[in-house]
């Protein structure tokens, strides 16, 4: 849902928001429209994908289970000198604001977006 939002609504209005002293064509400003869109929709569409990839592979396993482990495996990035509630809080923020993987999931998502963007406005001329 995430990705379709972006892909449409999002990226036209990313689009339109472009000041023209930065960019005039039509053709630049829906690449920058679309990476714009694309790093908002990679990040929020990451853990919901994470948790879905998880539970498809994993079925049995309850979404609660699914975000404690990656709770858990973010605790590897939490700095063992904190306190083990300053720890626990901190795992829970980099599992869910900071996630692991986030960087490639948005890129591949700026990448299709310019991509599909770019493919339908040279379609449309």
């Amino acid at each position: 849902i995430i990705f379709g939002l972006g892909l449409n609504n999002l990226t036209d209005w990313a689009e339109e928001r472009i000041p023209r002293d930065i960019c005039e064509g039509k053709v630049m400003r829906n690449a920058l429209g679309s990476m714009t869109a694309g790093v908002i929709s990679g990040y929020f569409s990451h853990v919901p994908h994470n948790l879905s990839t998880m539970k498809l592979l994993q079925p049995d396993v309850s979404y609660k289970v699914h975000v404690g482990s990656l709770i858990a495996a973010a605790k590897d990035r939490v700095p063992a000198t904190l306190s083990p509630a300053a720890r626990d809080a901190a795992a829970t923020f980099l599992a869910l604001v900071v996630p692991k993987g986030l960087g490639i999931r948005t890129t591949q998502v700026v990448g299709s977006f310019v991509l599909l963007n770019g493919i339908s406005h040279a379609l449309s001329k």
